[in-house]
Formats: C-alpha cells, structure tokens, sequence
C-alpha cells in the first residue's frame, strides 16, 4: 500500500489538525456572533416597546 505522501495527499497529522482548528474557531466566531446579535435584538425589543404603550413582544413569535 502506497504512503499517503506518495500519492500526493497531505499527510493526516499536519492536514487534519489544521482543519480541525479552523472549524473551532469559525465555529467560536459563530457563536460570538450570535450572542452579538441577540444582545442586539434584546435591545432593540426593549427600545420598541419602551415607545409602544403596553406592546410587548412575545419571545414565542421571534
């Protein structure tokens, strides 16, 4: 059986972890952006309706 450095593939303990970090990090700028947004969009509701007399917006329907 051929090595994998010989059929041009790269190798499994340098290509792998990389990848792998790659992901966990988009993946943690994933998250980061999603507590971002619904700090954002708590904000946002509580200024909303902060200026609609007795409108309160139901977190079922968001």
């Amino acid at each position: 059986m051929p090595s994998l450095a010989l059929t041009g593939c790269p190798q499994p303990e340098s290509f792998l972890p990389k990848k792998l970090n790659e992901c966990i990090a988009n993946y943690e700028q994933c998250l980061l952006d999603a507590k971002t947004l619904r700090s954002e969009m708590d904000a946002f509701r509580a200024d909303y309706e902060s200026k609609v007399d007795g409108y309160k917006i139901d977190d079922a329907t968001v």
